[in-house]
């Protein structure tokens, strides 16, 4: 049994999946482009048609191609689109935390990743690294000068607390 469907409902069950596969909710699809849910709604529902522009701004929110909305195309991959760099390869491959550190820096600076990319690469970085070790740590947690004054809750010579 052949169903046809119109424009409309096939559109909408694209831009459904799509959204769906980014992990979107429709409230959440509010906030980043202010279309109402409830317009959304319609859409998905192929009860209402989106204008040119807004296919524009839900795929390019969706990383999917026009085409790919319209039916033009099964492949969603937007064209001229290349897969971003595997940049957390090549903060893991640096030889120390620093490194790390600069190569997040200049991917960031030259405006490669984004404010999320850096702070999720920085925190890839830390959790591969550990914190670099701080010389002399260690002395300074376990003080070897116990003399009058030595802590906020030592007593003075006199017996009297130091508050």
């Amino acid at each position: 049994m052949l169903v046809v469907m119109s424009l409309n409902q096939f559109v909408g069950k694209r831009l459904k999946k799509a959204r769906q596969n980014k992990g979107f909710t429709q409230v959440q699809v509010k906030k980043l482009t202010n279309i109402h849910n409830k317009t959304l709604s319609g859409y998905e529902n192929g009860v209402s048609e989106p204008d040119y522009e807004t296919l524009m701004m839900l795929a390019d929110l969706y990383v999917v191609s026009v085409d790919y909305l319209l039916g033009r195309t099964d492949d969603p991959t937007p064209p001229n689109y290349t897969q971003e760099p595997d940049y957390e390869k090549q903060v893991l491959a640096a030889s120390n935390l620093g490194e790390a550190g600069i190569i997040i820096a200049n991917l960031h600076a030259s405006d490669k990743i984004d404010d999320d990319a850096f702070l999720r690469l920085h925190k890839k970085a830390y959790k591969h690294f550990g914190l670099p070790p701080v010389k002399g740590a260690e002395d300074a947690a376990h003080t070897k000068h116990k003399g009058p004054g030595s802590g906020v809750f030592d007593k003075d010579n006199n017996g009297k607390g130091n508050d």
